[in-house]
């Protein structure tokens, strides 16, 4: 029986130039040892040839099997995505990347795109609705309703056909912390559901699980410096679901040039669904890895420690290697599972 919370639609926000909703979670079945996977839809709202303003879309998923800790990643952007970046002229972009790499890129994408067989362009794009949200694109389907969500995939690689319901056992948050003027990270709305129980069938296995949801939007361009410079931000961001009921949202937003810290938060939900926030939080990477493919070096092991409410918590990745290429400037993100300690 689904516990009935209060609804919140999470349809889409045409007016929010970004935005995007993301699923994470874990799944096993009789047939199907434990696999944690992620979703992300992106929906971005671009200028394209002629100035002309429409949505584009990026989807990002990854898998990892619990027995062979080897990851599975896929990633696909629409045609109208890849028309904007290549449009746009990089003399205009005030971006704090050193230039040379932007023209790089630009002429890169002007001859053609980018080639990899790590992504997948489509000539269609994602369909959304509103009132309730229903969010499709391929195999992909993310759905609400009253009850919860469903959740429709394919694993990557081919894998099999997965089809879920997520039930919310806690109330939606809202993380007021990234709207407020000041902040590093103000402009983008961010609503949480911490943790869903998972049903559903993977191919014709009958599986449970667990999952955690993030629906954020907003405009990027608010990120402006006094002098009119864009300050691209780089973020370290743990979603942590623990064994005693609670959960925990940490996260540092930073210089992605100079690595310096802008803002830091942490909420944290014990087992009887009650919030509290802190910015008395500090994550101190315990791991590095750097991929072979993009030369980026990313902290995949972390010591969390917070003051109030008191928590020391260590997380380990089940895999170093848990990178999912990206179409577009940033060239990748580091996005996947582990376990935590205390």
């Amino acid at each position: 029986m689904a516990l009935i919370l209060p609804f919140t639609d999470e349809s889409p926000h045409p007016g929010s130039p970004l935005e995007w909703w993301f699923v994470h979670g874990w799944y096993e079945g009789v047939a199907s040892p434990r696999r944690y996977f992620m979703t992300t839809l992106f929906r971005h709202g671009v200028l394209t040839k002629g100035d002309v303003r429409r949505e584009a879309f990026t989807f990002l998923q990854s898998d990892i099997d619990a027995g062979d800790r080897r990851p599975s990643v896929s990633s696909r952007f629409d045609r109208a995505y890849h028309e904007a970046l290549s449009s746009r002229d990089p003399e205009t972009l005030t971006y704090n990347i050193d230039p040379r790499i932007i023209r790089a890129f630009h002429d890169e994408l002007r001859g053609g795109g980018w080639r990899s067989d790590s992504f997948e362009m489509t000539e269609e794009a994602a369909v959304l609705r509103s009132g309730p949200l229903s969010a499709r694109w391929r195999d992909f389907l993310f759905s609400q309703s009253r009850a919860g969500f469903a959740l429709h995939f394919r694993e990557p690689g081919g894998g099999a056909a997965c089809r879920f319901k997520l039930f919310p056992e806690r109330p939606m948050i809202d993380v007021e912390a990234f709207r407020k003027t000041g902040d590093a990270d103000r402009g983008m709305s961010y609503n949480v559901y911490s943790r869903l129980r998972l049903e559903g069938r993977r191919g014709r296995d009958t599986v449970r699980g667990l999952a955690w949801i993030d629906h954020q939007w907003g405009d990027p361009d608010r990120l402006m410096e006094e002098a009119g410079v864009k300050r691209v931000k780089a973020w370290d961001w743990l979603a942590l679901n623990l064994e005693d009921g609670s959960d925990w949202l940490v996260y540092i937003i930073k210089d992605a040039r100079s690595g310096d810290p802008l803002a830091r938060m942490a909420v944290a939900v014990d087992a009887r669904g009650r919030v509290r926030t802190t910015r008395n939080v500090s994550l101190e990477p315990t791991e590095f890895w750097e991929s072979p493919r993009t030369y980026i070096r990313y902290p995949v092991g972390w010591r969390i420690s917070v003051s109030d409410p008191a928590a020391d918590l260590t997380f380990r990745p089940f895999v170093a290697d848990q990178e999912i290429p990206v179409y577009g400037i940033h060239r990748a993100v580091s996005e996947g599972a582990g376990a935590i300690s205390r």
